[in-house]
């Protein structure tokens, strides 16, 4: 990569040399051109005082050919060949005039031949006008030609002026390329070192790989020495599942008879809370008797600390009143007996 931008760089270096001669050599034509165009100017400067002088010179002659007209005019006055000039026109006005000049020659003599000979003098110096104005016309012309070839080389030195500043513009477009080629040479060195640097971690990374490889064939072997223990294992956990499930079913057998001892004793509990609730039952119809007896006999109820002997011995003495107006009296035994025979009859009226 870094040869083949090389080689781009040298051809473009190549092709900027030659777009800097091509641009030196549109300089020199450029130069060349506004030289010529100078030179152009000049002489187009120079024509055009030479056509300013032809111009005066043939406003001159206008006038000169004005007065020639006139004198003419004024010589057919004079001549009296005001009609005869309208009537032949300009050509023939001077046959005229000449025709009368030599009337008059015949005439005057000497008059007529000093008229003569101005007349002739003014037609030389009227043809040699002529001449000269016909130069002037080519000369005119050739300035006309000059001005257009002028024109062309302005056109051509403008083209120039707009080849140079495309060469220009070239120029700085291959400048830019090179510098855009130059960085892109640049990164492609970097990548090359780092390609480099890779090449060398690839190299450690081989190393790396061989130990790890060696590493793997220890670990196949630990490997086959732990599948080994596994077997074993698995036999050892076979047995121990078989013996969990010994005593699994065990388990079971001995919940099912917890479950039916269980449900006995429910039953026995059942039993007993309905046993506990009569008997609570009873309990509040005997505090009720209780209460009944102690309000007829009197007693002050309220009292928590009332004993039921003397509830038992009130209607004892209740009893032996009774005894006394209905029965014989058989106080004396009653007397003899011991308090614990009141308790026991307490009791068994509890019960």
């Amino acid at each position: 990569v870094v040869s083949q931008l090389e080689t781009q760089v040298a051809k473009l270096t190549e092709a900027l040399e030659h777009q800097t001669n091509l641009y030196q050599e549109a300089l020199e034509r450029n130069r060349k051109a506004e030289k010529c165009s100078e030179t152009f100017q000049d002489q187009l400067k120079h024509l055009e005082e030479e056509l300013l002088s032809v111009d005066l010179m043939q406003d001159g002659l206008k006038l000169e050919k004005q007065k020639y007209l006139k004198f003419l005019e004024q010589l057919n006055e004079k001549m009296k060949l005001d009609s005869l000039a309208a009537e032949v026109g300009f050509d023939m006005n001077v046959d005229a005039i000449l025709a009368r000049v030599e009337q008059l020659v015949k005439l005057e003599g000497d008059a007529v031949i000093e008229n003569k000979t101005m007349a002739y003098s003014l037609r030389r110096k009227l043809k040699t006008q002529k001449e000269k104005l016909e130069s002037k016309e080519l000369h005119m012309k050739l300035l006309r030609q000059k001005i257009t070839q002028l024109e062309e080389e302005k056109q051509v030195r403008t083209a120039l002026a707009v080849e140079r500043d495309e060469a220009n513009l070239t120029v700085r477009k291959l400048h830019k390329m090179i510098e855009r080629l130059q960085k892109q040479l640049n990164l492609a060195r970097e990548m090359n070192t780092d390609l480099k640097a890779k090449l060398s971690e690839t190299n450690e990374l081989k190393i790396k790989t061989l130990e790890q490889n060696r590493i793997i064939e220890e670990l196949n072997k630990s490997q086959g020495k732990l599948e080994r223990m596994k077997e074993k294992a698995e036999k050892q956990l076979t047995s121990v599942k078989s013996e969990l499930l010994l005593k699994e079913h065990k388990a079971a057998e001995d919940k099912e008879k917890n479950k039916n001892m269980l449900e006995g004793v429910t039953s026995e509990m059942k039993v007993l809370k309905t046993t506990l609730a009569e008997l609570a039952k009873r309990e509040r119809q005997l505090a009720d008797f209780r209460e009944v007896v102690s309000r007829m006999l009197g007693l002050n109820i309220a009292s928590l600390a009332l004993p039921d002997y003397e509830i038992i011995t009130r209607l004892e003495g209740l009893i032996h009143s009774h005894q006394h107006h209905y029965f014989p009296c058989v106080c004396l035994k009653d007397v003899a007996r011991a308090p614990e025979e009141h308790s026991q009859r307490n009791i068994q009226l509890l019960h």
